[in-house]
């Protein structure tokens, strides 16, 4: 990377000029991130703007800050970028520039919904969700995914089939465990030892190039004296 820091207009100012490259193969849509660690860069002195640089001309691409530690900024290459040849690209700050969210992150209070430009593409339950009524609560659940959306709108997942009332949607919890001397799983809900659920977000992303959350799922466990105890406490990290 190419680090220039020269001021363009009054409001502009080029941060930094770079190129990057597929390798010996052809790619599309594939997100690029670059490290902008050592640019000092503080977002309360403008916007970012990236520019890829086309012969004397320059066109806008959509991009967005990853901030942390150590910072870094992601976009995706419009079209295809063809095997060994270098696309170029200037990133500028901007002090009247004002991003556009396409993934947004919308919370109620049942669930935490993410979407493409309004079109839905999941949903997370921080509520718990029961099983119909001639079912035993004991499948209740949050912290999981369903629905899934294609892009065309159809519901990739589902819950409660009724040979597996224990299935729902997207999971992930342990079924072997060892605590206070005994083991539990809390995969197989019908067994009564334990299960997960939602704990709360510690962060929410919405954005122009992704959008998604960290959530607290705490495992817990039936089977302690003294009643049910948290045993685990996991952070779920997920981007769209």
């Amino acid at each position: 990377m190419l680090l220039i820091t020269f001021r363009v207009s009054g409001q502009e100012m080029v941060v930094a000029k770079f190129s990057i490259e597929a390798g010996n193969v052809k790619r599309s849509g594939t997100p690029v991130s670059v490290s902008l660690e050592g640019l000092d860069y503080n977002t309360d002195k403008g916007a970012l703007r990236l520019f890829e640089l086309k012969g004397k001309t320059r066109s806008e691409v959509a991009c967005q800050l990853e901030s942390g530690n150590s910072p870094r900024l992601w976009w995706i290459p419009e079209g295809e970028t063809t095997a060994n040849v270098a696309r170029k690209f200037i990133l500028i700050k901007d002090s009247t520039f004002v991003s556009k969210n396409v993934i947004t992150t919308e919370l109620n209070a049942k669930a935490l919904i993410i979407s493409q430009n309004k079109q839905k593409v999941m949903q997370y339950n921080v509520a718990e969700v029961f099983p119909p009524d001639t079912v035993s609560a004991i499948y209740r659940r949050s912290a999981f995914i369903h629905p899934l959306w294609s892009p065309s709108g159809n519901v990739l997942t589902r819950i409660n089939a009724p040979d597996h009332w224990h299935h729902l949607g997207i999971w992930n919890p342990y079924t072997k465990t060892l605590f206070e001397g005994h083991n539990t799983d809390y995969w197989n809900l019908y067994e009564g030892q334990g299960t997960v659920r939602f704990g709360g977000f510690n962060s929410l992303i919405s954005g122009p190039v992704f959008g998604g959350f960290k959530a607290r799922q705490e495992h817990v466990d039936f089977q302690c004296k003294g009643g049910d105890k948290v045993t685990m406490n996991e952070v779920l990290e997920l981007y769209s």
